[in-house]
C-alpha cells in the first residue's frame, strides 16, 4: 500500500504527543550536555522539575506555536538570553503568502504600567498616552507577565523583559494566544475615565496623486541647530556638539569596516580635542566581540582580557545542524590554540592561551590598549533593556575598567559578568522540525566582580516617561548632556560601589 502524502504545512496542524515527547527529550539532552551555562543560575534539580512538568503537559496533540510557547517557558529558567527557540522554515514560506493578524497598536511597558504609544487601528478615538488595562478580557498583569516568561534574558535581568514588551508586543500577543482578526481593549486616560475600544486594522491611505510629472514632495529642512554626523555607517554614526561634546551612537555591533570608522572617529576627537564622549549603547543588541574589543582598545588605559569556556563533550549534535563542517572547523580553531600564553598572537596585538581543566576548557584572550589616538577625556555611556551580549560587555569594562565613566539609563539587558555565545548553532527537532539556537561558549568577563546575574547597573537612573516617548524626547541624553555641561567629574569607582538599584517594570516573577 503507498504510503499517505504528508499534508502541507499549516499552523493549525496537530502534532501528536509521541512527537512532541521525543523532542522534548532530546531538547533536554543536548542542553544538559553542551549547553556551557546551563545550570550556572538555577539546579539541576530545579530544572528537572521544570522539564517534568512540561512533560506532562504533552497528554494531547499541540500545534507548532502551542508547543513553542511552552518550550520558550520552559527556556526562561536557564537564564541564557542567546537560547532561543524559533518556529519551522514551514512557517517561514507559509508567512510570504499569509501574513499575521496582529493587534494594531504599539505600547511601552514603564513603572509596572502598560501605555499606549502609536494606534494603527480604524478607532480614531484612543488617545495615545492612555494606560491600558485590558486587551480581549485579559488583564495587563497576565499579559505581561507571559511575554516576561517568553523572552529570554541573562541571569536574573528583567530590564531585557521589559524592553522587549515594547518591541515585540503584537507578535508576542499574537504568539501566545493565537491570531484575531479583530481585538477589544480597555484603557483609562490622563482623567481617569475607562473606555472600551474595538480594533480593526486602518485601511491603507490611497497613492498620492502626481501633480506634475518627475516632481517630488518637498523635503523638510532640518533645523539648524540639530547635530549632524560627521561619521557614519549603517549601524554606528558620530555626532560633534558644542562645547568640546561628541556622541558615538552605535546599534549594532556588526557591519565591515569597523576599524577604519574607528579609528576615523578617535582621530577626529583627538584633532578636535574633544574632551567629552557620549556612547549610546542603548538598544544595540551585541555583535561580534572583535568590533567591541577594538572600540574598548582606544578607551581603557590597561591591558584587559576575556575568555571562552566549553565543555569538554563531543558535538553529538552535529547531525540536527546545518553547517556542521564550518562548526568543526571552528571548534578545532580553538582546540589548536597553544597552552601558554605567546609574546604575540594570531590576531595582531592579541595574545591569547589555552587552559585545561576538568570540566572542559578555557580560551583566554589579552588585549593593549590602542596608543594612536587614544581617548583620556570624560564618558558617559548610554544603555537600557536593549543593550545586550557585546554592547554589555562593552559597558561593563568600561564602568569597571577605566576612570571617569558613569553610566546613565537602565540595567543592561546583558549579564555583567559574561553571556552564553560566541558560536551559535541552529539545532533542528526533527520529529516537529521546531529549532532552538544552543549557545557553544561562555563568555566570561574578566572582571574583579562576582557574578550576581545581574546586568550592568547605572550610576544615574534614567528611564523615559510616556510623555518623553510621545513627543520624542531623549531624556538619558539629555542628562546626559547636561552632566557634562556642569561639567561634573565623575571620579573613581572601585568594584565594590556596586548599586543594588533596579530600575524598571518587574512585578512579573
Amino acid at each position: 500500500m503507498a504510503a499517505q502524502p504528508k499534508p502541507a504545512y499549516h499552523p493549525a496542524n496537530q502534532l501528536p504527543p509521541a512527537a512532541l515527547q521525543a523532542d522534548l527529550d532530546l531538547f533536554q539532552r543536548i542542553l544538559y550536555r553542551h549547553h556551557p551555562g546551563i545550570f550556572r543560575y538555577q539546579t539541576q534539580d530545579s530544572l528537572d522539575r521544570r522539564f517534568t512538568q512540561a512533560k506532562a503537559q504533552l497528554n494531547r496533540p499541540h500545534t507548532d506555536r502551542e508547543y513553542r510557547v511552552l518550550i520558550n517557558k520552559l527556556v526562561d529558567g536557564i537564564g541564557c538570553g542567546h537560547t532561543e527557540i524559533v518556529a519551522p522554515e514551514a512557517l517561514q514560506k507559509y508567512r510570504r503568502k499569509h501574513r499575521p493578524s496582529l493587534i494594531p497598536i504599539a505600547v511601552a511597558f514603564l513603572n509596572n504600567k502598560l501605555w499606549l504609544t502609536a494606534n494603527g487601528s480604524s478607532d480614531t478615538t484612543l488617545i495615545l498616552g492612555s494606560e491600558i488595562l485590558a486587551v480581549d478580557s485579559l488583564p495587563v498583569y497576565k499579559i505581561v507577565t507571559d511575554i516576561y516568561r517568553i523572552n529570554t534574558s541573562d541571569g536574573y535581568n528583567r530590564s531585557h523583559k521589559r524592553v522587549a514588551v515594547g518591541r515585540y508586543f503584537a507578535h508576542d500577543y499574537a504568539y501566545l494566544y493565537g491570531e484575531r482578526k479583530t481585538n477589544t481593549i480597555v484603557v483609562r486616560d490622563s482623567t481617569g475615565k475607562v473606555t472600551q475600544h474595538l480594533l480593526r486594522p486602518r485601511l491603507p491611505k490611497p497613492a498620492a496623486k502626481k501633480t506634475k510629472a518627475g516632481s517630488q514632495p518637498p523635503r523638510q529642512l532640518a533645523s539648524q541647530n540639530s547635530p549632524k554626523f560627521v561619521l557614519q555607517q549603517p549601524t554606528r554614526r558620530l555626532q560633534l556638539r558644542d562645547s568640546g561634546v561628541a556622541v558615538l551612537d552605535i546599534d549594532a555591533f556588526t557591519g565591515k569596516g569597523y576599524k577604519k570608522f574607528y579609528r576615523r572617529v578617535f582621530r577626529t576627537l583627538a584633532e578636535k580635542k574633544v574632551q567629552h564622549l557620549v556612547i549610546d549603547l542603548r538598544n544595540n543588541g551585541g555583535g561580534k566581540i572583535p568590533q567591541t574589543n577594538f572600540l574598548l582598545q582606544h578607551l581603557l588605559d590597561t591591558e584587559f582580557a576575556h575568555s571562552y569556556r566549553k565543555v569538554r563533550h563531543a558535538p553529538d549534535y552535529l547531525k540536527y545542524t546545518d553547517g556542521a563542517f564550518a562548526i568543526r572547523l571552528g571548534l578545532a580553531s580553538f582546540e589548536n590554540m597553544p597552552t601558554r600564553r605567546p609574546r604575540k598572537g594570531l590576531f595582531g596585538k592579541t595574545k591569547h592561551q589555552k587552559l585545561l581543566t576538568d570540566s572542559g576548557r578555557v580560551y583566554k584572550f589579552f588585549y593593549q590598549p590602542q596608543k594612536r589616538h587614544h581617548f583620556n577625556g570624560q564618558v558617559l555611556v548610554l544603555t537600557n533593556g536593549g543593550t545586550f551580549s557585546a554592547a554589555s560587555q562593552a559597558a561593563a569594562y568600561l564602568r569597571h575598567l577605566r576612570l571617569q565613566v558613569r553610566v546613565i539609563g537602565e540595567e543592561t539587558g546583558g549579564g555583567e559578568m559574561g553571556c552564553n555565545a560566541n558560536m551559535l548553532p541552529w539545532i533542528t527537532l526533527p520529529e516537529t522540525k521546531i529549532r532552538f539556537r544552543l549557545p557553544l561558549y561562555r563568555v566570561q568577563h574578566e572582571l574583579p566582580l562576582a557574578d550576581r546575574g545581574r546586568g550592568v547597573m547605572p550610576d544615574v537612573p534614567v528611564l523615559p516617561s510616556v510623555a518623553d516617548i510621545l513627543k520624542q524626547r531623549d531624556a538619558a541624553l539629555e542628562k546626559a548632556l547636561e552632566l557634562m555641561g556642569r561639567g561634573q567629574s565623575v571620579g573613581l569607582r572601585l568594584p565594590s560601589a556596586h548599586s543594588g538599584f533596579y530600575w524598571g517594570g518587574d512585578f512579573p516573577e
